[in-house]
């Protein structure tokens, strides 16, 4: 299993940012606050919904909190591809501040359907 690609939109201090990963090795380098541990927050979010289906069916993973939403943003998204004996499978977690609406929801049937292998 690998991932192949992460995308985050106003999460945390990143307006809109999407990832490649290669097979092997992935390094981040930067200086302070460029967003290095943001990105792999984001994808520990991600995997935790796939780590706690594969251990309970239909359970939840950890959520965006209200204050990784980027500050002048509503809603905040991290999307991720994964593939897995050459299948590719996506999901992605929406979170919008209450008292605003948004016509983006969660898609998780992908990650249920991994976690099911």
């Amino acid at each position: 299993m690998q991932i192949n690609k992460i995308k985050l939109k106003n999460f945390k201090s990143v307006k809109e940012q999407s990832i490649k990963l290669l097979p092997n090795i992935n390094v981040f380098v930067g200086v302070n606050g460029s967003g290095k541990s943001t990105i792999l927050n984001a994808i520990a979010i991600s995997l935790s919904w796939l780590i706690n289906r594969i251990q309970r069916k239909n359970a939840s993973g950890k959520h965006i909190d209200k204050l990784d939403i980027k500050n002048d943003a509503q809603t905040s998204i991290i999307e991720i591809e994964i593939e897995n004996n050459k299948k590719k499978y996506d999901w992605s977690l929406v979170k919008t501040l209450k008292s605003y609406s948004s016509t983006e929801v969660s898609q998780l049937a992908e990650v249920k359907e991994l976690a099911s292998i």
